[in-house]
């Protein structure tokens, strides 16, 4: 059963909350209704099942509508944050030739979106193919960005909006299986507070994640820190996911006082370094952890059980983490030999989440998979002898 469908179907009653953004509560029956009148919407402009549809996605109830009324309509979301621009929603259409777009209507609390209909023969994709997510390369350390939104607007998925994006096609095989292995993870914890961007990878999989568990969403994105500290006091939260740039955010305000009953901070976007974690222990008494994941590997593929956080996640400060389950990974010298543990070398992964392929024919640069369907995207780290991953400081490890 699709996504969509066990969320509709999930037997909660018609009044139960499921999204709540600013001072608005959306209800599951509404959610449904609303979703079921896009995909109508969607089939009575001619939208075909295996066809893409193109979704300027805002940080609204809508935008979850937008995604959950392209699936029910058999159709495949091809997701964009309404941050960017519209030159580079003109790369998302030119390059994955939807049947049809998407926007946000003027109205920010509406749930009906501004739908036209792409002329030309649209792109037919797998019968399996999910999403179509643009997932920007990172900005390495070196690199400053010139592209950026602003100071506190990054994208959630690798870091800051920055250079050309490459687009991947995840199934709704792999994409349930990557939601599905959130069990006893902090990554499940934190899934009803979504403080990043709704088109991102890590903001989609939270939404998803809460939504399938029967739960209901806090949209948050772009949030501040006392914005954030009051979201997770009102919801109760366990643990929250976050960016590197809102645990600066977080540490510096001197309004932000407590972040309780929040135990964790899950960091996305790239490596947490030990001085973040000391830092935000020594603040708020709580644990930052890192993760890893990449969106060839179908997002997250190395974080932290809550056991393997109670134990060791004050003790080894800035890991990623242990691969999770059905995930395979590899830490190998250039000589392609496997690497001792604790000596840095190529990450390569396996994963039983990983992508259909990118959206074009391209041969993406840095990219590379064996013959075992080990992928290697150019990130470099070291293993130690427990198993956590530890990304190598000078190397971006991103996140899908």
């Amino acid at each position: 059963m699709h996504l969509v469908d066990r969320i509709l179907a999930a037997g909660l009653p018609a009044d139960a909350p499921a999204v709540h953004w600013r001072e608005t509560t959306l209800s599951r029956g509404a959610l449904a209704a609303a979703v079921d009148r896009v995909a109508a919407t969607l089939h009575r402009m001619g939208v075909a099942p295996g066809t893409a549809v193109a979704a300027h996605v805002p940080d609204t109830p809508l935008g979850l509508v937008m995604v959950l009324g392209i699936w029910r309509a058999g159709a495949v979301p091809a997701p964009l944050d309404a941050a960017r621009t519209a030159a580079e929603l003109d790369a998302l259409v030119a390059e994955v030739r939807p049947a049809a777009v998407v926007r946000a209507s003027l109205d920010c609390t509406s749930l009906v979106p501004l739908v036209s209909a792409r002329p030309g023969e649209p792109r037919h994709y797998g019968a399996d193919v999910a999403l179509l997510l643009t997932a920007p390369d990172p900005v390495r350390p070196s690199e400053p960005d010139e592209s950026a939104a602003g100071p506190d607007r990054t994208d959630g998925a690798e870091g800051p909006m920055s250079r050309p994006s490459r687009r991947v096609q995840w199934t709704h095989r792999a994409l349930a299986g990557a939601v599905d292995a959130t069990d006893d993870t902090v990554r499940a914890r934190a899934g009803g507070i979504v403080a990043l961007p709704v088109a991102s990878a890590p903001g989609l999989d939270a939404a998803l994640g809460a939504l399938v568990a029967g739960g209901s969403v806090a949209l948050l994105a772009p949030c501040s820190p006392a914005a954030l500290a009051d979201a997770v006091r009102r919801h109760g939260a366990e643990a929250v996911t976050i960016d590197r740039v809102m645990i600066d955010a977080l540490v510096e305000d001197p309004a932000v006082t407590t972040l309780e009953p929040v135990r964790y901070l899950r960091c996305v976007g790239g490596a947490i370094s030990p001085d973040d974690v000391r830092r935000v222990r020594t603040r708020f008494g709580v644990t930052a952890l890192g993760s890893y994941g990449r969106p060839e590997y179908g997002g997250e593929v190395v974080g932290w059980t809550i056991g393997d956080a109670a134990v060791d996640g004050d003790l080894k400060p800035g890991s990623a983490g242990r691969p999770v389950a059905g995930v395979e990974l590899r830490v190998l010298r250039r000589d392609r030999t496997p690497a001792d543990a604790g000596e840095t070398g190529e990450l390569w992964v396996r994963s039983p989440f990983a992508m259909a392929g990118y959206v074009t024919d391209r041969v993406e640069p840095g990219t590379r998979v064996d013959a075992d369907g080990f992928v290697h995207v150019g990130d470099h780290g070291h293993v130690d002898r427990d198993g956590f991953l530890w990304i190598d400081p000078g190397i971006d490890g991103s996140h899908a």
